[in-house]
């Protein structure tokens, strides 16, 4: 039989638990879901447009492909670059590519898979969480963001990529802009042979 003195201390640590842990909000609970464990760290500045030379970059866009992206030869050292490299990293560029899949991943970043539509060379793109960058681009990243779920009809995961082209679907034809971005080999699904990116996307939409 349980003792009164007994019974009596187990509610009493169940009251202590209670007022010492937080409650949880459905809300809350999104966006840990929804959302990775933080923000980055490597360059994280030039990545969300909060460095210094985010100011004097151009609003125009440069069209290009993936292709021909993925062949500019790379800087040396680009695992310890600092400022932004001109002119890849001072362009804002716009694609035409095959969105093959996307995925969240633990720096709060969509990652998306593009490939060149006719010779299916690969490069990265990345869209930052708005509370990973500054406000003034918030609005552009959740706009993004959103129609990458819209274009996959899936809400990104950690660790879960969704392959738009699974089971032999097609993959949906997109146009993104964004600035380039000298990444380094660190084992990122989908990189293109000279590691560039685009990132940060600004604007992701159906190839119309």
């Amino acid at each position: 039989m349980i003792s009164g003195a007994f019974r009596r201390a187990v509610f009493a640590t169940i009251a202590l638990l209670w007022v010492a842990v937080p409650e949880v909000r459905a809300d809350q609970y999104s966006d840990a879901m929804r959302y990775g464990s933080a923000c980055g760290v490597n360059r994280w500045a030039v990545k969300t447009l909060a460095d210094p030379g985010a100011a004097h970059l151009p609003a125009t866009a440069r069209s290009t492909t993936v292709a021909a992206m993925t062949r500019i030869p790379p800087p040396a050292g680009a695992n310890d670059l600092g400022d932004r490299v001109p002119p890849v990293e001072t362009t804002l560029w716009h694609v035409r590519a095959l969105l093959q899949g996307y995925v969240l991943e633990e720096d709060s970043d969509i990652h998306l898979l593009l490939l060149d539509p006719q010779t299916r060379a690969p490069m990265i793109a990345e869209i930052p969480a708005s509370y990973c960058a500054p406000k003034v681009y918030a609005a552009r990243f959740d706009a993004a963001r959103q129609a990458v779920q819209n274009l996959g009809h899936h809400a990104a995961r950690l660790h879960r990529i969704w392959w738009l082209d699974y089971h032999g679907g097609a993959m949906p034809l997109v146009d993104v802009w964004g600035y380039g971005f000298w990444d380094y080999e660190h084992g990122q699904r989908g990189v293109a042979p000279n590691d560039v990116e685009l990132h940060p996307v600004m604007r992701i939409a159906p190839a119309t």
